[in-house]
């Protein structure tokens, strides 16, 4: 016996609004993560995998299973849960490269400072730069692995001129 009854006419419109979730996340997570302290690919990401673990609990009756069942139920969306950020993170890296490939140009940065994001269990230390494109400046961050850069140095970038917030760095001077 469920302990929610929802009609099939309400589990079809909630699939579907579930559906355009997905879509809306990954468009999110691909195409708007690129600008300055974003948070879209994480917001894309959580849309879709609760959108997709809102189907099985729509369609199956989770409530009548057994506790073994359960678990059986909880470990496939984690592995989809995973694949999701997996394919997510591929297909941005895909896209930046493409647009850089289509629509890059060269451009400058300079090293104007450095931040630290901390997790419970780690910390990411980041290098904030800055660059011009078209009379308009930009503030974006890299990851500072073993303190590689410093304040004022140079970057050479390679920037979209669709989007200019999209960038990778090509070299950095000494």
């Amino acid at each position: 016996m469920s302990l929610i009854k929802i009609s099939k006419r309400n589990k079809i419109i909630v699939s579907l609004i579930a559906t355009i979730l997905i879509f809306v996340g990954y468009y999110l997570a691909i195409y708007k993560s690129f600008s300055y302290q974003s948070n879209n690919d994480t917001i894309g990401n959580i849309m879709m995998i609760i959108s997709i673990g809102l189907f099985p609990m729509l369609w199956l009756n989770i409530s009548e299973n057994s506790k073994w069942k359960k678990y059986v139920y909880v470990i496939p969306m984690v592995i989809v849960g995973i694949i999701i950020v997996i394919v997510t993170i591929t297909k941005k890296k895909e896209y930046l490269e493409k647009e850089l490939d289509k629509y890059g140009q060269k451009a400058v940065g300079k090293i104007i400072g450095f931040e630290v994001e901390h997790t419970r269990r780690s910390k990411f230390e980041y290098a904030t730069f800055k660059y011009k494109y078209k009379n308009k400046q930009f503030i974006q961050k890299t990851e500072n692995f073993d303190n590689e850069y410093k304040i004022d140095q140079i970057l050479n970038l390679k920037i979209s001129k669709r989007n200019p917030e999209m960038f990778k760095i090509i070299e950095t001077e000494k």
